[in-house]
Order: structure tokens, then C-alpha cells, then sequence
């Protein structure tokens, strides 16, 4: 299954209330679906994912309801975006080992090992 998703990088990181707020209200399920979809479809079992700019964490909720055999590292910079990527994680009552770990972290501060989760290595990445 070859598929592509167009993305526009957005400047810089959103870091207000607003515009994290802004941003949470748009409806981006189709294309966070279509995201996990061609993710999975490469291999279910995607060991440890790395979600950089994870914005209010959309995609890692979607892949850890999807997959109990994909760990998700997600990450993002804007307090705000990770927030309210919080506040859904509770809604969704992912808990324990399946729940995303969700971290403050600009993506150049990560090397690339050094994310790491139990024992083991980050296997992939999203959102370049």
C-alpha cells in the first residue's frame, strides 16, 4: 500500500493558549486516521515511535487505540499543545505500558538514541 500525506510544516511551534486552543479545536482525524493507517501497513508491530511535534496528540492516542504492540514516544515543545495532548490521554483512559509517554522536548534536543522507553530502541519516526 503506497500512499502519500501532504504536510505543511507549520514556522515555528505554537506556544500560546490560543493558538494551542485554535489548533485543537481544527478536525484533523481523516488525515491522523490515514497517517496510522499507512503506518500500520508497513507493520503492525512498529516497536517504539517517536511522534516529533506531537501538537495536542492526536496520532499517538489513534496508534496506541489501534495497536497494543507499539510503544509511542511523543514529543512537542509548546507546553500549551501538550496540555491538552494530556487532558485527551486521560479522556481516553489509555493507562499503564499501552498509554503514549508524552514529553516537552524540542526535536533538534533529541539525539537520536536517546529516547528510550524499558528496554527498547526507538524504531521510527513521525512527523518530520
Amino acid at each position: 500500500m503506497e500512499s502519500q500525506l501532504d504536510r505543511v510544516l507549520e514556522p515555528e511551534w505554537m506556544d500560546t493558549f490560543e493558538e494551542a486552543d485554535a489548533y485543537d479545536r481544527m478536525d484533523h482525524s481523516a488525515v491522523n486516521r490515514a497517517f496510522v493507517e499507512s503506518l500500520l501497513a508497513l507493520r503492525t508491530d512498529q516497536g517504539t515511535v517517536l511522534d516529533v511535534g506531537t501538537g495536542p496528540a492526536h496520532i499517538p492516542i489513534e496508534l496506541a487505540t489501534r495497536t497494543r504492540a507499539t510503544k509511542v514516544v511523543a514529543i512537542d515543545a509548546a507546553r500549551h499543545m501538550l496540555a491538552y495532548g494530556r487532558r485527551h490521554l486521560e479522556r481516553t483512559g489509555l493507562a499503564g505500558s499501552r498509554a503514549p509517554r508524552v514529553l516537552r522536548r524540542q526535536a533538534a534536543a533529541v539525539p537520536r538514541r536517546v529516547v528510550r522507553r524499558g528496554d527498547d530502541e526507538l524504531d521510527r519516526a513521525s512527523h518530520p
